[in-house]
């Protein structure tokens, strides 16, 4: 059978209708998934943001509660130490036969050391950080004893071996008149005042 021109040309047009027709079809398939595709890129991306966000906020708490962690323990550290420096100075003043009226702390702080000259030989080098701890402390002698006094500072150096005596000041007092009672007048004691700075390695 011989197809006419006008049915050949009917025939073309009804393939490339076809062809058109599905290549629409797969091209708005294809936007479908491409806008499918665009949706769950900016969720993943906000997603992920939001996540970075969070991620940077927790950074921040967790850095700032580790940096408050090491306060308390720093603080902690501190009264610890003041606590074991104080029976320290109390039991060189026990063994010494004196009594302490008096102790004062300063605010503790840091410093970097080098080997310095103590009694005629050269300390170790023990350059780095230290914590350093001013005090300063007041005892009375029994009586006049003076050399209670004298025993109570070397004691004191023997409990703390990285310490530092800026300052030594023995109060006398004057002898009491003859005649005088003393058992009428209150007799004042002689006394020792030492500064020192005490010194804690490695630094907190």
């Amino acid at each position: 059978m011989k197809i006419s021109s006008t049915a050949r040309w009917l025939l073309v047009i009804g393939i490339f209708a076809i062809l058109l027709i599905a290549l629409g079809v797969n091209w708005v398939r294809q936007q479908a998934q491409q806008a499918a595709l665009d949706v769950l890129l900016a969720n993943a991306k906000q997603e992920y943001l939001q996540n970075s966000a969070e991620k940077k906020e927790l950074d921040a708490r967790l850095g700032q509660t580790s940096s408050h962690l090491r306060s308390v323990q720093d603080e902690f550290r501190r009264y610890t130490e003041s606590i074991e420096m104080n029976e320290a100075l109390f039991r060189a003043a026990e063994q010494s036969g004196v009594t302490i009226l008096e102790i004062t702390a300063s605010v503790p702080g840091q410093q970097s050391v080098a080997g310095q000259e103590g009694d005629g030989k050269k300390e170790a080098d023990t350059s780095g950080a230290f914590q350093t701890f001013p005090i300063t402390v007041t005892a009375q002698a029994p009586a006049r004893e003076m050399v209670s006094l004298i025993n109570f500072a070397k004691k004191v150096t023997e409990e703390f071996p990285g310490v530092y005596v800026e300052l030594v000041d023995i109060a006398v007092p004057d002898e009491p008149e003859e005649g005088v009672d003393a058992e009428q007048e209150d007799e004042e004691l002689p006394s020792i005042t030492l500064s020192l700075r005490i010194y804690v390695y490695p630094a907190s």
